[in-house]
């Protein structure tokens, strides 16, 4: 859906997950009890991680904390991984906002019901088709050959086959939660891109009119739209059925770097 005057395209997603604001207050410290989540730490590419990383991986996750609005939270790098105190109750945000966020916009090549092993609704080209019918949801995530990778949905109830990404977290420039309203009936997220991010995606809704987009986190897909029209303003709106809570958690992965190493 398109609407005048900013020309937004909303993007419907079922999933909680995602970007950054331009400043972000420390938080006070906690005034209740807290819990120490202790995370394991390694490198991209296997292995251990090393201190410089680990130190920048903490200072994203601060970021993030106070971006969720998760007020005490307190990120120590350890030997080996990260432990993060925050407040009781507040354990599942820690485990959401500690992602890598790796994020992604893909064109959708085909997509079918992830139960199913045949007749596709979106038909991916042929080399690509036999793939898309043999993956499975629920085996471990299997990464991209050449330029397509297959990916589902978070609920695993659709799959898909993408082809290779063409923006990424540094076309975002800041993503800010919107209360419910006119664009939305509930909490939804606002992505300010580059204005280099902003030409792509403007040639890019111009040249894909009726086909769809993904937008993928970590080999999760959280929106798979279709373009209504060209959105040459720079900004895209992610609706969905989010809580305050979840869009806060959205805004606050996807719009900042990724993390430099995979924690568990």
């Amino acid at each position: 859906m398109v609407a005048e005057g900013r020309r937004w395209v909303v993007l419907v997603a079922a999933v909680a997950l995602a970007g950054c604001t331009e400043s972000v207050t420390p938080s006070p410290q906690a005034a209740g009890p807290t819990v120490t989540v202790s995370l394991a730490a390694t490198a991209a590419g296997g292995g251990p991680a090393g201190d410089a990383d680990l130190a920048s991986a903490a200072q994203v996750l601060r970021h993030r904390l106070a971006a969720a609005r998760i007020d005490g939270a307190q990120v120590t790098a350890a030997v080996g991984g990260v432990r993060i105190a925050v407040p009781a109750g507040r354990e599942q945000d820690v485990r959401q906002l500690a992602v890598v966020g790796r994020l992604s916009f893909r064109t959708v090549l085909g997509s079918m019901p992830a139960g199913s092993t045949h007749a596709t609704a979106t038909v991916a080209p042929p080399g690509v088709q036999p793939r898309l019918e043999a993956f499975d949801c629920a085996a471990p995530r299997q990464p991209g050959t050449g330029t397509v990778a297959l990916a589902c949905d978070k609920d695993r109830t659709t799959k898909y086959a993408l082809d290779a990404p063409f923006l990424a977290n540094d076309s975002i420039t800041r993503a800010t939660v919107q209360p419910p309203g006119e664009q939305s009936p509930t909490w939804s997220i606002l992505l300010d891109m580059t204005d280099r991010g902003g030409g792509i995606w403007s040639q890019y809704t111009t040249e894909h009119v009726d086909q769809q987009v993904a937008i993928e986190v970590d080999g999760t897909v959280l929106s798979a739209p279709t373009i209504a029209g060209p959105i040459t303003g720079g900004d895209t709106q992610i609706s969905g059925q989010f809580t305050e809570r979840e869009a806060l958690a959205i805004a606050a992965v996807v719009g900042s770097p990724p993390l430099p190493v995979v924690l568990s």
